[in-house]
């Protein structure tokens, strides 16, 4: 089975037009993904590739707290010594079972910069 990303697809390009190379997108666990198309970083991504390195598997944790705190002072803390300038979340973060996402919070203290409806309801957060 074959996958295949538009050339110019629109998430792809939004991410490039209007966020620096050097910013990280606190996400899903991604393998592949428009964010990863456009050259940014994501701060987890697909754990098994670090897992099978033998490396410390912290990040989930930081991850699954920045996702699912109900402080707002700890997730604005962490977020900002993670340098992480995005929050995405899609359909897919929203079923996962590793993760509550708090969502209702997220976007009470954040504005969405980007939105896709389809295929996956992707709402970008810009963390300030």
């Amino acid at each position: 089975r074959a996958l295949t990303y538009a050339v110019n697809d629109p998430t792809v390009e939004w991410i490039k037009e209007n966020s620096r190379g050097d910013e990280i997108f606190l996400t899903d666990m991604y393998y592949l993904h428009p964010i990863l198309l456009s050259g940014r970083k994501v701060f987890y991504g697909w754990p098994y590739y670090a897992w099978s390195a033998g490396y410390d598997m912290k990040r989930e944790n930081e991850v699954r707290t920045m996702f699912e705190t109900v402080d707002s002072e700890e997730r604005k803390k962490m977020l900002s010594q993670k340098r992480i300038g995005y929050i995405v979340i899609d359909d897919g973060l929203r079923r996962a079972d590793w993760v509550r996402v708090r969502e209702d919070l997220i976007a009470d203290e954040f504005d969405v910069v980007y939105l896709r409806k389809v295929p996956d309801n992707m709402k970008i957060y810009k963390v300030e």
